[in-house]
């Protein structure tokens, strides 16, 4: 038996602590499977939403290549495309 504070216990405990610890909630908990199963759900819905990404991103860089030879004469387009950035980026 552990008689000082940091000897380990030679006994197992018996079924009805166990069965106490349970019912007051005192049960083992893995953070490891909480971080996994958010990495997983991340990865699955990048996986999901790829097409969709890739599809955005690369309209928004033809976009802003595009309007690289106009953009000093177009100063009335930033407004425009000022809502366009923040929009694409709002939507990640």
């Amino acid at each position: 038996m552990a008689e000082f504070e940091g000897q380990e216990k030679t006994e197992q405990p018996s079924g009805k602590k166990l069965e106490d610890a349970r019912r007051k909630g005192m049960v083992a908990k893995s953070i490891e499977v909480n971080s996994l199963l958010i990495v997983v759900t991340g990865l699955i819905t990048i996986f999901l939403l790829q097409s969709y990404i890739g599809q955005r991103v690369s309209n928004f860089t033809i976009n802003i290549f595009n309007s690289l030879d106009t953009l000093p004469k177009k100063v009335s387009l930033l407004p425009n495309m000022a809502f366009d950035w923040y929009m694409f980026f709002s939507l990640f």
